[in-house]
């Protein structure tokens, strides 16, 4: 059997959410990540997702319900939800590496259009 993982970048402009709930973390990583669920959801009816830890336990249990709530299982299609410690995930690992760049690379960019539109 054949593995494959996908990393699915997602970037954000914050400076678009500009209502009162966005100012939470928490509201804000649920939005984000129910965007990106909804869209691999309906892409890859199996999923496996392997999420680094961040926050505390309690943010990750509340997280992992809600992911299980919003997105159920159903005979032709289901979830498996688990979250890792980057430190013993080399995928997680990869993907904390590829974001970093990729978080470099937009910044980068942004200095240069403001460069450009001097």
């Amino acid at each position: 059997m054949r593995t494959c993982f996908l990393i699915y970048p997602v970037v954000v402009d914050k400076r678009q959410l500009t209502t009162e709930g966005f100012k939470h973390k928490k509201s804000f990583y649920k939005f984000v990540n129910n965007l990106l669920y909804k869209e691999l959801f309906r892409t890859f009816p199996e999923l496996q997702l392997s999420v680094d830890e961040h926050g505390t336990n309690k943010f990750m249990l509340e997280f992992k319900k809600y992911v299980k709530k919003n997105h159920q299982r159903t005979l032709f299609s289901g979830i498996e939800f688990k979250h890792a410690n980057s430190k013993q995930s080399i995928i997680i690992q990869l993907a904390d590496l590829l974001r970093e760049q990729l978080l470099v690379f937009m910044i980068l960019q942004s200095k240069m259009n403001i460069v450009m539109n001097y």
